[in-house]
Formats: C-alpha cells, sequence, structure tokens
C-alpha cells in the first residue's frame, strides 16, 4: 500500500488514475464509516468490524495488540482513523470485498438496501459489480436475515 511521507495511508492508493474504474476511497470509507456508526444493530465495534478486516488480512494482529501499537507509534486512537487504516492498509480487491461483506450484511439486517449502501455501491461502481457476479457463483451462501446478528 503507498502512504504519504508521514507513514498514513494515501487514500488514493491501489486505484487506476482515471476512467470510470478510479474509486474514491476517501469518500466511500467516510460513507461506511457513517453508516456502522450509528447506534443500533448495524453498529459496528472496533472488534465487529476486525472480525471481517481479519477475513482478509490473515497478518491482522489482534484488537488490543493493534491499538496498542497504534498508541506507542503516536498514531490516531479515534475510530474513524483506525478504521479508514484498516480498509486502506488491504489490497483493493480485499478493500471492494470488505466494504461489500459490511453493507450486505447491513442490507440483510435492514431488510433491503437503503440510500446510504445504494451509494457506497454506485460509488465502487463497476468493481463492485464485477465482484458481485463472481460472488453469486461462489459455494459460500450469504445469511437469512436471522442469521445475520449471529454473524455480526
Amino acid at each position: 500500500m503507498a502512504a504519504t511521507q508521514s507513514g498514513t495511508p494515501n487514500l488514493q492508493s491501489g486505484v487506476n488514475s482515471g476512467g470510470s474504474d478510479t474509486i474514491r476511497w476517501s469518500e466511500v470509507i467516510g460513507k461506511l464509516i457513517g453508516l456502522i456508526d450509528t447506534p443500533g444493530d448495524t453498529y459496528y465495534s472496533g472488534p465487529r468490524l476486525f472480525r471481517v478486516i481479519e477475513q482478509f488480512d490473515r497478518d491482522l494482529p489482534y484488537y488490543g495488540d493493534f491499538l496498542e501499537r497504534r498508541a506507542v507509534n503516536g498514531q490516531s486512537m479515534e475510530r474513524s482513523c483506525y478504521f479508514r487504516d484498516l480498509f486502506m492498509n488491504l489490497q483493493e480487491a480485499d478493500r471492494i470485498k470488505a466494504v461489500s461483506t459490511i453493507i450486505d450484511v447491513v442490507e440483510i439486517v435492514k431488510g433491503s438496501s437503503t440510500p446510504a449502501t445504494s451509494e457506497i455501491r454506485n460509488l465502487l461502481g463497476r468493481k463492485l459489480q464485477t465482484r458481485s457476479r463472481n460472488h453469486r457463483r461462489s459455494k459460500i451462501s450469504s445469511p437469512q436475515p436471522a442469521q445475520a446478528k449471529r454473524w455480526i
């Protein structure tokens, strides 16, 4: 992953330099954080988000170790900052899958897509549509509404 000289993730890393394939990651992640930072069934605590991210990053340290490393390195301990960093540390394909996993769960819990999930999907554009077609072929099934809360 590309990073700025200050060591913080470059939010445009891993994207093409132009055209319709460019994903504005800062906007996607900002909207996603707004969606999952709302109290209720779709709220993602730090450990809950970690359970999603670790599906795509097997080298992710334990949640407590991750926070401790951030503190020792003088990095922000704000949820929005470390949530953003967790996503941006993933390869783009895995980042798309992680975002999609979360919005899939939100839509299952809500019973349908929401304006926020639709907007995020639109921001991901063609890359998400390609992932979704491949996801449907997967042997892993999506949880049903009753199962979704157990996955959360």
